[in-house]
């Protein structure tokens, strides 16, 4: 089963240079007996797919889009990409999406759910379009699910006979997680809060996601018995010391909390050079923390040197000059770990 929707996402960094269009479809279909079919297009504006591949020095062999068909849709001359597929169980069903690159894929009789999740950050979105790049430009996608029984809830538009919802992303909605989520049956089963143990403290940054069969309504957490709600999209870092509570609500209603605290001990570590050392040439400086490193200030003979975000985020820093040097390496929770040595 090709993932049409991220498929589209591979070549969107240089489609958003030039003017055109691309629109990706899936369907699929559970049948009563537990089959399941499947199919996917691609449509791409063949003067603007070809303007993209001599841009870069591919070929359409090269993308794997050998079998592309060209044909005139909607006035344009495309090319089309066309693929097929079945299924025959549900387990068959949930690994080809899973191998396709989605996540939190659930697969049974009484229904479907799938998440869509590029990964580009809110920041990168925003440095791209800093620099003029329309980022929903042209981008269009649609994903059709049908259920041999009606459908009583989903995150996508019923059609008449409420045995298929169609969900349709356009533009921007490309880099924000998507939930696909069908489901004909009524589900009781609480959400799951996984990463953290209730009500235990740690002393490193932890990872929590929230899944459920029929889908994440409302993701929350909250630090402190009288802080604010702040919602979050199925999976979220926490670094900073403090107790938080998690709430997950599915959409039937069904709710989970679940609290843990983190309480940061361990100082920052720095490799690369041993304290008050003299050294004949050039070192280069590793710094990092269990909870993430917040800031590094870099002095030689007592005058403070530049540290980019780039050298904090690489947890590199290369030292050449002669001259008396002091690092200080700070963490996310204030805890700080300070070298000096000597480069003669």
């Amino acid at each position: 089963m090709k993932k049409i929707l991220a498929f589209m996402l591979t070549v969107v960094m240089i489609l958003v240079c030039f003017t055109g269009c691309m629109y990706g479809e899936d369907r699929i279909e559970i049948k009563e007996d537990g089959t399941t079919q499947t199919s996917s297009k691609i449509v791409l504006e063949k003067a603007v797919c070809d303007e993209i591949l001599d841009t870069v020095g591919m070929t359409l062999e090269d993308m794997g889009w050998g079998d592309a068909k060209v044909q005139t849709v909607d006035g344009v001359e495309s090319y089309v990409i066309e693929a097929g597929g079945s299924f025959s169980s549900f387990s068959e069903v949930k690994e080809g999406l899973k191998a396709s690159g989605y996540t939190g894929v659930y697969v049974s009789k009484n229904g479907l759910r799938f998440v869509l999740d590029t990964g580009i950050d809110p920041e990168t979105i925003e440095a791209l379009e800093s620099l003029g790049m329309d980022l929903g430009n042209g981008l269009r996608a649609k994903a059709i699910i049908t259920m041999p029984e009606e459908i009583l809830m989903t995150t996508g538009t019923l059609s008449d006979d409420k045995k298929t919802a169609e969900f349709t992303l356009d533009g921007k909605d490309f880099y924000q997680p998507q939930e696909f989520m069908v489901s004909t049956a009524q589900e009781t089963k609480k959400p799951t809060v996984d990463g953290v143990i209730n009500k235990k403290t740690y002393n490193a940054a932890k990872e929590v996601t929230v899944n459920d069969a029929s889908g994440i309504k409302t993701a929350q957490y909250k630090k402190g018995a009288k802080g604010k709600k702040y919602s979050f999209k199925l999976a979220k870092t926490f670094n900073v010391n403090g107790t938080y509570t998690i709430y997950a609500t599915d959409y039937y209603g069904n709710k989970t909390t679940k609290s843990f605290t983190i309480k940061d001990t361990k100082k920052p570590t720095i490799s690369g050079v041993t304290n008050k050392k003299s050294y004949s040439s050039t070192r280069t400086l590793k710094f990092k923390d269990n909870c993430g490193v917040k800031s590094v200030k870099l002095y030689r003979n007592g005058k403070k040197q530049t540290v980019t975000s780039e050298d904090i985020l690489l947890g590199e820093l290369e030292v050449k000059k002669v001259g008396s040097y002091k690092v200080v390496v700070t963490d996310v929770n204030g805890l700080s770990k300070t070298v000096t040595f000597k480069i003669k």
